[in-house]
C-alpha cells in the first residue's frame, strides 16, 4: 500500500519499528526473492497468513527462513523465496538499530518478483535518532590511573530536548568523588 514510511523519532537505544501491508493482486501466485536489506541494523520479518518469513543477518547478511513453531520453540528453515498465492494480503514489519543515531537514518528492502508487471520492490523506511541527555566529554580516560592516582575532571549535562533542563540530584557517589 505505501513503499515509504517515517516511522518518527526515537530516544537512545529504542528499536525503530514499521509496518508495509501489501496484497497479491493478480489470480496467479507470486513469489518474492533476492530480498536485500541495505544495513545489517535493519531486519524484517514477512507474515502472509500463518506463515512467518525472516530475514535475519545469521548465518550470513540477508538470509532468508521460514519460521515454525515446533514444541513451542521457534525453528528456523531457510528458504529460497517467499510464495504469495493469488489474491492473497500480508503485511512486512520492519526493525532498524537506533543505538548511538543521532539525526535521520534510512533503511531499504529491495525485493524481486516473479510478477512481470512489478518484477520489483523497493521499501525504505527512516527514522530519526535523538538522546535525552548529552553529556560532555562523553567519555573520561582512567585507565593509565593507580590505585592510588587522584584526577580532577567536570562534566556537563544537558538536553537538546530543553534549553532549560537542570540536573537536580544524582545517586550516591562512590567515596573520594564528589
Amino acid at each position: 500500500e505505501k513503499a515509504r514510511l517515517d516511522l518518527g523519532t526515537f530516544f537512545n537505544d529504542e528499536k525503530a519499528t514499521g509496518k508495509f501491508s501489501f496484497k497479491n493482486p493478480t489470480a496467479a501466485e507470486q513469489k518474492l526473492t533476492n530480498i536485500l536489506a541495505s544495513c545489517a541494523c535493519a531486519r524484517a520479518e514477512f507474515h502472509i497468513g500463518d506463515r512467518v518469513y525472516v530475514l535475519d543477518k545469521e548465518p550470513v547478511a540477508n538470509s532468508l527462513h521460514r519460521v515454525t513453531k515446533q514444541d513451542g520453540q521457534d525453528v528456523k528453515e531457510r528458504v529460497s523465496h517467499i510464495t504469495v498465492g493469488a489474491n492473497e494480503a500480508g503485511h512486512v514489519d520492519v526493525q532498524m538499530e537506533m543505538h548511538g543515531v543521532r539525526g535521520a537514518k534510512e533503511a531499504t528492502l529491495d525485493i524481486q518478483t516473479s510478477d512481470t508487471a512489478t518484477p520489483h520492490l523497493k521499501l525504505s523506511w527512516r527514522a530519526t535518532g535523538a538522546v535525552f541527555f548529552e553529556v560532555n566529554p562523553p567519555d573520561v580516560n582512567l585507565n593509565e590511573m593507580t590505585w592510588n592516582d587522584k584526577r580532577d575532571f567536570q562534566f556537563e549535562i544537558s538536553s537538546p530536548l530543553r534549553e532549560d533542563f537542570n540536573v537536580t540530584g544524582h545517586e550516591p557517589l562512590g567515596p573520594g568523588v564528589t
